[in-house]
């Protein structure tokens, strides 16, 4: 099982598993199969333990910032990705124990699945000064991405040969494999159903 965690703020796509992200720019690649990779740093881990301290570690690195409706508003999306490959375990044999010829086993098929776990930025409406400058940057930016992922789902959820804009955004083009393909996407909004923020969490939905 291998392990990246990836931040995408202001259009760019930082490793939060390095010491400082800040100073990363990761690329976003495909390969020879189509499918979407990056040169991001991969951590192999074993336990669940594990994938929680490379997730706390990464969230303490995280672009947060104070909006009109969270003091502590996530600015970014981030992006956890768990590649699990596995092969089968070879057959013992019956009379011996022994495991039949270890060769077998290495020439068998690696079957790979990757679970993609995202936190979209919040999408909070700014209403007053506090909206100025870099909220307000960041806002532009979250709030395309948003869109473009709207359309993305949309697109596919038509179904047929339309054009989906998977390239519009970096979060649409890392995510293109887990929207589309042989992938299940489930969606969790968090949304209040207090009526002085109908609007926002019309918005959101």
């Amino acid at each position: 099982i291998r392990v990246s965690y990836l931040e995408i703020y202001n259009e760019t796509i930082r490793d939060l598993l390095h010491s400082n992200p800040a100073v990363t720019n990761v690329r976003v690649l495909e390969d020879s199969d189509g499918r979407i990779c990056t040169d991001a740093r991969e951590e192999i881990v074993v336990t669940a333990e594990q994938v929680c301290e490379l997730l706390k570690n990464g969230e303490a690195k995280r672009m947060t910032g104070a909006t009109d409706m969270n003091e502590r508003s996530s600015r970014s999306h981030t992006i956890l990705t768990l590649v699990i490959e596995s092969r089968e375990r070879a057959a013992e044999d019956s009379t011996s124990g022994d495991a039949e010829d270890s060769s077998s086993a290495s020439d068998s098929a690696v079957r790979t699945a990757t679970l993609t776990l995202v936190d979209l930025a919040g999408s909070e409406r700014q209403k007053d000064a506090k909206s100025e400058g870099l909220r307000l940057k960041e806002g532009g930016y979250i709030n395309k991405s948003l869109l473009t992922l709207g359309t993305v789902i949309h697109k596919l959820s038509e179904g047929g040969s339309a054009h989906v804009p998977y390239r519009d955004s970096k979060l649409t083009r890392m995510l293109q494999s887990s929207l589309g393909g042989n992938s299940r996407t489930a969606v969790i909004c968090a949304i209040t159903p207090a009526a002085a923020h109908a609007e926002e969490t019309l918005s959101t939905l």
